[in-house]
Formats: structure tokens, sequence, C-alpha cells
């Protein structure tokens, strides 16, 4: 019975939800608790912040069910090689620096 409310991956297979709901809650609380005051000292309106937040949400959400659920191989193991995880790193740190830029916009203009 337990089986029934996990989602299903693309063969059927329940899949472990919290990886896909820790990512789609995170996306919701940066987008609407953040989002919104860094658009409106901008010059954005409420509503068209949003919409626009909104928007960029729904994408994040796609993107983690589709990486998060439905490709994931529950029956193979997920290991990342030592290179793997060194430019995930590196990834991590170029999006971090990227985001504090666009968060120090609005005190810039």
């Amino acid at each position: 019975m337990a089986d029934m409310r996990r989602p299903r991956n693309r063969e059927g297979t329940p899949v472990d939800p919290v990886p896909f709901l820790v990512v789609s809650l995170t996306a919701f609380l940066i987008t609407h608790a953040w989002g919104p005051l860094y658009l409106l000292a901008l010059g954005f309106t409420t509503a068209e912040s949003l919409v626009a937040l909104t928007a960029l949400l729904v994408v994040v959400v796609a993107v983690a069910y589709y990486r998060l659920v439905w490709l994931v191989d529950p029956e193979k193991p997920r290991v990342a090689s030592a290179d793997q995880r060194l430019s995930y790193l590196f990834y991590a740190i170029v999006i971090g620096f990227v985001l504090l830029a666009l968060l120090a916009a609005p005190f810039l203009v």
C-alpha cells in the first residue's frame, strides 16, 4: 500500500521522493520568500514579480522531477567519481558567485 503513494520512474518502479521534495520546497522558499523583495527593489510590481517567480519555480520543479524521479534507477547505486565530485563543486562555486552578484544588484543600482 505504501508503494502506491511513492512517485514512479519511467519504468514504473517506485522511487524515493525525498530528494525531489527537498529541491522543490527549497526552490519555493527561495523564489517566493526572497525573490519578490529583490524584484521589487529592481522596479517590478508585486504581480509581475510573483508571476515571474512562479514561472521560474515551475521550471525548477519540472527539471527536478525529470532528474530526481523520472530518470532515477533505484536499483543502481549512485556513486560519483572524484572528477565528477570536483566538477560539481566547481559548478556550485560558480553558481554561488553568480547568485551573490544577482542578489547584490539591487544595491548597486
